[in-house]
């Protein structure tokens, strides 16, 4: 168990350094705005999420997004998605639901905060009482895995 511990505290810190070493590389980190999530990160994503396909017919920023998130190709060409940023709900608040009128995308941001209590499992729990075919995404700026307690017994496949 020791040597688990010491390779999760070695993740965290290497993801640590690896933000330190791009903050000077981005216009957030220009801004001192690289650890605000809730009034930097996500209002810029929502943003871009919520942009209106222009009339030359290029395709937008949201469904671009859905392909590079492997949503599967049936569920692409809805003509309506809903995008909700801190999408509360009975068990918490997910940074983000994307949603049609068949399809489900949650979205936890992560910026050096650890996991709550069962976090990805109850956002799972939530994803699934929409009964609709979904995708459950955990976005961090290093990559690192969510924590064991926050999946719990879900399937992260």
């Amino acid at each position: 168990m020791k040597k688990k511990a010491l390779l999760e505290e070695a993740k965290k810190r290497v993801c640590a350094q690896s933000v330190m070493d791009a903050e000077d590389d981005n216009i957030v980190s220009v801004l001192d705005r690289l650890y605000d999530e809730a009034h930097t990160h996500s209002k810029i994503i929502a943003y871009l999420l919520d942009v209106p396909i222009s009339n030359d017919k290029k395709e937008s920023f949201l469904s671009l997004f859905l392909k590079r998130i492997d949503v599967p190709a049936e569920y692409l060409s809805a003509k309506k998605w809903t995008i909700y940023r801190e999408r509360t709900f009975d068990e918490g608040r997910i940074d983000f639901v994307l949603e049609s009128s068949e399809y489900v995308v949650a979205i936890e941001m992560k910026l050096g905060a650890g996991d709550g209590s069962h976090q990805l499992e109850r956002y799972d729990r939530f994803c699934r009482s929409r009964h609709k075919k979904y995708g459950l995404y955990y976005l961090t700026i290093g990559g690192y895995e969510p924590s064991e307690q926050s999946v719990g017994g879900i399937d992260v496949n």
